[in-house]
């Protein structure tokens, strides 16, 4: 057998949990957003989920990361490829968001996902 290498949900745990504390986010808080579970995004981070890509997706749209951040070993991802987010930004909306009412939020919830589609996240605009 050759070189021992982490399996891709270690990879991925790894990676989530320090994208995710990089951004000082909890796992209530980027759960809340990528519309899962704090206990499935420890268990993704302990390397015991197996998300979907669409899970995995969602997560990465919350953590303004591209996806592909997620899957690679951090050993292998180059400078370029790690996105900032202003913590304190999101912070704020988040405790603006948890304030409305739960038909406003699934509101505003829409047309955040309308936005999404339409804006690449490659996109520097």
């Amino acid at each position: 057998m050759g070189n021992f290498s982490p399996d891709i949900n270690e990879i991925i745990g790894q990676n989530l949990r320090a994208i995710r504390e990089k951004k000082a986010l909890t796992q209530e808080g980027l759960a809340f957003y990528a519309q899962t579970s704090a206990a499935y995004i420890g268990n993704i981070e302990r390397g015991e989920g197996n998300p979907t890509i669409n899970t995995l997706n969602r997560i990465a749209t919350v953590l303004n990361v591209p996806l592909s951040q997620l899957l690679t070993p951090a050993q292998e991802q180059t400078k370029e490829t790690v996105l900032s987010f202003p913590s304190s930004s999101f912070n704020n909306y988040a405790s603006y968001f948890e304030k409305l009412p739960p038909s406003r939020q699934q509101q505003l919830l829409a047309v955040l996902d309308i936005m999404l589609v339409k804006w690449p996240l490659d996109d520097e605009a």
